[in-house]
């Protein structure tokens, strides 16, 4: 190993482990440590964070896109029923929210109504 000069299998026997798991230990102890190329074990920590946050922050942005698709159409909806809409205050309720009746983007014209 590093200093003994032992072949790996014969410490991984006197430890009791596999040699397969010493050699993967050994080899993240010499990535940490500088002396072998790769990501050190901060590095797959802070990735595995990055990947799960970024997994959360697109289900939560799916989420938000979908109940935007609902509410819009559910306004149009009221529309669509003869004009109730100003019986159940859907034009103070949109102009709150800054969403408009018609539910189309200000920002890209031509875009998915309701979806940003």
């Amino acid at each position: 190993m590093f200093e003994s000069g032992r072949p790996i299998a014969h410490v991984a026997r006197d430890l009791g482990v596999s040699a397969e798991a010493l050699r993967k230990r050994v080899r993240r102890a010499e990535v940490d440590a500088g002396k072998r190329e790769g990501l050190t074990t901060d590095e797959r920590e802070k990735l595995k964070r990055l990947r799960a946050e970024v997994f959360e922050l697109r289900r939560a942005n799916s989420i938000l896109k979908e109940a935007s698709v609902f509410f819009c159409l559910s306004v149009r909806l009221i529309v669509v029923l003869g004009g109730l809409a100003r019986f159940f205050a859907a034009r103070p309720v949109c102009g709150q929210w800054s969403v408009s009746l018609s539910c189309r983007s200000s920002s890209t014209p031509g875009s998915r109504p309701g979806v940003a």
